[in-house]
């Protein structure tokens, strides 16, 4: 492997688990699931929320999360709520069953991946890689609220 600065390497990290995710996923049958996804998905798992929520939460536009939820919806993943605002504008969202599914799935994968991390880097190394990934995101969250 060419030398690269710790940024490249993090970045083509990324790349590279974000395929390999998301080619798993389509041969698993979630064809229409993409990384993007996620956000809205999981955070759906603590509620309903509507699009302009899970838009603060995830740090993105109104109209990016909108994209992404009318995905989701028309796939069957996320489904109007029962409770809605009194805003007839405003639509509440939750967890269809088929996006429940998908939830349940996704913890499977994710203790899939960290076993073969294991496998790859050992136990110690793999807590000293994760709590390492645990302080730098903390750090770099902290400076990115504070611009």
């Amino acid at each position: 492997m060419e030398h690269q600065n710790f940024a490249a390497k993090l970045h083509k990290l990324t790349r590279l688990m974000t395929a390999l995710s998301e080619h798993r996923w389509a041969s698993d049958g979630y064809t229409d699931i993409k990384m993007g996804h996620l956000q809205a998905l999981i955070k759906l798992t603590e509620g309903n929320f509507n699009n302009n929520q899970l838009a603060s939460c995830a740090g993105m536009t109104k109209q990016s999360m909108n994209r992404l939820t009318t995905e989701l919806f028309r796939s069957g993943y996320i489904v109007s709520a029962e409770e809605q605002s009194a805003d007839a504008r405003i639509k509440i969202l939750t967890l269809s069953d088929k996006g429940k599914m998908f939830i349940k799935y996704l913890d499977s994968t994710r203790l899939d991946l960290e076993n073969k991390l294991v496998e790859v880097l050992e136990k110690r190394r793999f807590n000293e890689f994760n709590y390492s990934l645990d302080t730098l995101l903390g750090f770099i969250e902290e400076r990115h609220n504070s611009i």
